[in-house]
Order: C-alpha cells, then sequence, then structure tokens
C-alpha cells in the first residue's frame, strides 16, 4: 500500500492519492486511488476508506470468479402451451422434444398469464420443482417473431 499527496495546490487543499496492490492467485488486484478532483480525499482517512472499500469490492469479485459463483442465466427453451388453467392458475408447456412441463402462474407475468392461450408460443427456463421438472420466467413470445418474419403468413403458427 502507498499513500502520496501528489497535489500540493496552495489554494486548494491537499489530496491524498492511494494504492493497493493484492497479489492473488491468478494475478494481482490493483486499486489507485487518486482523487485529484474529490476534496473529500484532503482527508487521509477518507482517501485510505475509499481505496480499501474498491479493494474489497474488487477481492468478492475476483473469489466469486475463482468459485465459479458468477451469475449464469439458465439457457431459455421454447415451447408452446398445451393447458392452461386460469381459474386455479396453472397451464402447462410442450417442448419441442415432446415433453410436458408444469408452469405456476407465479412464473409469468399478470400481463401474459391473462393473454395466454393454448397454441401461444413461449420461452421459458427449466428447473426441478417439488414434482419433477417445471418452467420457470415463461414469456409469451410476441406476434412479431419467427412466423411473421417468413414471409408475412401467420398459418404456420397455428400448428
Amino acid at each position: 500500500m502507498v499513500v502520496a499527496q501528489p497535489h500540493r495546490h496552495h489554494r486548494e487543499g491537499r489530496l491524498y492519492a492511494v494504492r493497493v496492490a493484492l497479489v492473488v492467485p491468478g494475478g494481482e488486484i490493483v486499486i489507485n486511488r487518486d482523487q485529484h478532483l474529490d476534496h473529500a480525499h484532503e482527508d487521509v482517512f477518507v482517501a485510505l476508506r475509499d481505496a480499501f472499500l474498491a479493494a474489497r469490492r474488487r477481492l468478492e469479485d475476483h473469489v466469486r470468479r475463482l468459485r465459479g459463483a458468477e451469475k449464469a442465466h439458465a439457457p431459455r427453451a421454447r415451447g408452446r402451451i398445451t393447458q392452461i388453467f386460469p381459474l386455479q392458475g396453472y397451464g402447462f408447456i410442450a417442448t419441442p422434444d415432446g415433453r410436458e412441463i408444469y408452469f405456476h402462474r407465479h412464473a409469468i407475468s399478470d400481463q401474459d398469464f391473462r393473454m395466454a392461450d393454448v397454441g401461444s408460443p413461449v420461452l421459458f427456463t427449466e428447473e426441478e420443482g417439488d414434482q419433477g421438472p417445471q418452467a420457470a420466467a415463461v414469456h409469451l413470445e410476441r406476434p412479431h417473431s419467427h412466423a411473421l418474419h417468413r414471409g408475412g403468413s401467420s398459418a404456420g403458427a397455428e400448428s
């Protein structure tokens, strides 16, 4: 760690610059806090605090990367609604490989649930539920998707 006072202006306060270098598995994390416009850094304790907070954030990010715990988004699958029970608040989605996946109304927005109908194309992520696979994060595919881009006919969308 290095603490310096590189800006010694007579009219302005003396600002501190802080450099923190951490050797970590797979590399080095270096934080340079040379805040020549941040007058809060006229106080050496504030400059140190900001540098160590930044170092902590970078170190936590590094640990998450090493552990493989970075947020990874599950792949989204395509399907069609085969059954929907609006009063009971659930339905089923047919996947291209012939499986039927349960979904609850909480896995889909209120607007999409109201608009959903048998045959509606959806995008969803699959997860393991208490009684087998279930759909999460269900989204209706909008009408401007694939069928309309193939020449304006939506006849193939009703199969």
